[in-house]
């Protein structure tokens, strides 16, 4: 019993003594606390926090690290750069050139050159295209002559516009030049027997007569056009061409295509004297091949005409090409050049060349009209003297030069072995 009562004693002891110490078993319920006593309670336990830091014990701070002082690599100096070996770049070497036969085993020498990136010329077919030789001979007033005629010619009609004889005479003499298919058009109308007077003049048109039935020749027109169209194509005319370059090119163009004729054969419709035979077939002598140049020459708008003469000993008689440029009057003789394409010996000669060569100059017949003579018409100006010994050459029209060869026997050599001095011109 005594001892019972000695333990609820102890146990009463236990319990105010924690009692007065705050502890309690549990949690607490959770009490709301105002923002402002939260600010100062927290105020007032810094300095309990200094000043527990101040009654610490006292130990010595540890040392700031410090950041190792920084030392530079030790490095060894780079050796002196040296370029890599290499072996020096061979000096540039022009091309060569190449020899080529071409379609009638003519011996062709390509010289390369830039290319050259042009357009090619706009060919226009010109129906009134008239050399300015038959102007001087004739007088201005042809020029009205030949388009009345040819505007028949191409409609085919039966009379052509003429102001009278003399100029009917004036058209008969020229018309297989104006146009060389006009050898299938006869405008000789015969009365009473081989006379011809102004009664065949009738309202102011004279006959016309087709020696082939007209669908016939208006097949002919047709086709002649497009083979000229083609052989200006084939000259390589290109935009920007000077009339030099134009009068170049199908001067060689011509000599390559073209086939002298030794046996001088033709069909009984197609005279020698006209160039149609050749621009169409491309075979054919001296009064056919000159005028077949001058036509191709004044298609491209350059003058030209035709100009003969006799040997000086008489043996024979022959017929080459005249060439305006810039109003100077020159000999062009392609068929002289046939057997030697590419060269330029007898393009753009004067009358010195012409005498050299041969031939009566004295009695040079300008456009073979009996109208105009050497005493007319001299040429003399041998400023394109620097191309007579060009063998072969290419034009460079950007560089505005030719670059040729001039040694005569270049076809012979083996162009593998044997080095060519490439030579350059101006195109002036």
């Amino acid at each position: 019993m005594k001892q019972k009562a000695k333990y609820r004693m102890i146990a009463l002891l236990l319990a105010l003594l924690m009692l007065g110490t705050g502890c309690t078993h549990g949690p607490a319920a959770p009490t709301e606390v105002p923002a402002s006593e939260t600010v100062r309670e927290t105020a007032s336990a810094a300095p309990a926090q200094t000043q527990a830091s101040e009654t610490a014990p006292e130990t010595e701070p540890a040392p700031e690290p410090t950041e190792p002082e920084p030392t530079e690599p030790e490095t060894t100096a780079d050796p002196e750069p040296t370029a890599p070996e290499t072996t020096a770049a061979p000096e540039p070497t022009e091309p060569e050139p190449w020899l080529d036969v071409n379609d009638v085993g003519k011996v062709v020498v390509h010289v390369p050159v830039p290319a050259d990136d042009r357009p090619a010329w706009d060919y226009t077919f010109d129906p009134y295209a008239c050399s300015g030789i038959f102007r001087m001979a004739y007088g201005e007033g042809l020029d009205e002559e030949v388009r009345g005629f040819m505007d028949a010619v191409l409609a085919c009609e039966d009379s052509f516009p003429c102001s009278g004889l003399e100029n009917w005479l004036h058209i008969n003499a020229i018309k297989d030049y104006l146009q060389p298919f006009c050898i299938y058009v006869d405008i000789w109308a015969y009365e009473d027997g081989d006379g011809y007077d102004d009664a065949l003049l009738e309202d102011g048109r004279f006959p016309l007569e087709y020696t082939v039935p007209k669908d016939e020749f208006c097949a002919i027109v047709a086709d002649f056009q497009a083979r000229i169209e083609d052989l200006i194509a084939q000259a390589d005319l290109r935009e920007g061409d000077s009339d030099l370059e134009k009068a170049m090119k199908l001067y060689t163009a011509s000599s390559l295509r073209i086939e002298y004729d030794y046996e001088a054969a033709g069909e009984t419709t197609e005279s020698v004297l006209c160039a149609y035979r050749v621009l169409m077939r491309d075979y054919g002598i001296c009064q056919e091949i000159a005028p077949a140049y001058a036509y191709l020459l004044l298609q491209a708008g350059v003058d030209a005409g035709i100009c003969g003469s006799l040997a000086k000993d008489s043996s024979y008689a022959h017929m080459w090409t005249l060439i305006g440029l810039d109003g100077v009057w020159y000999h062009a003789d392609v068929t002289w050049q046939v057997s030697d394409p590419y060269s330029l010996r007898y393009f753009l000669t004067t009358d010195d060349n012409r005498d050299r060569d041969g031939l009566d100059v004295e009695y040079l017949n300008i456009g073979e009209i009996n109208e105009l003579w050497h005493r007319d018409m001299p040429i003399n100006d041998d400023r394109y003297s620097y191309l007579w010994d060009v063998r072969w050459y290419a034009v460079d029209h950007a560089a505005g030069c030719i670059e040729y060869y001039d040694d005569p026997w270049l076809d012979y050599y083996d162009l593998d072995t044997y080095t060519l001095e490439r030579k350059t011109a101006p195109l002036q």
